[in-house]
């Protein structure tokens, strides 16, 4: 569900960005920490994902979850 909501990012360079969140009792991601030394890839995933609706993705409040996604450059 978080890489469909990245699929229409056009992207120049390639890389895997770590991504830090947690779920607030709104059932919604709150993003902690975001690893790439690349600015324009965190701006995007913080502003896309941030309070991004997980109500039926089986994921507990308060729990921290990490997930690598993989950015490939855009022909």
């Amino acid at each position: 569900m978080i890489k469909k909501n990245l699929e229409d990012f056009e992207f120049e360079n390639e890389g895997f960005v770590d991504v830090l969140f947690t779920v607030n009792s709104d059932d919604e991601l709150v993003i902690l920490n975001v690893k790439t030394d690349d600015s324009e890839i965190k701006k995007y995933i913080k502003s896309t994902l941030n309070s991004l609706k997980v109500e039926d993705a089986n994921l507990y409040v308060g729990k921290n979850y990490s997930i690598k996604i993989n950015f490939t450059r855009s022909n």
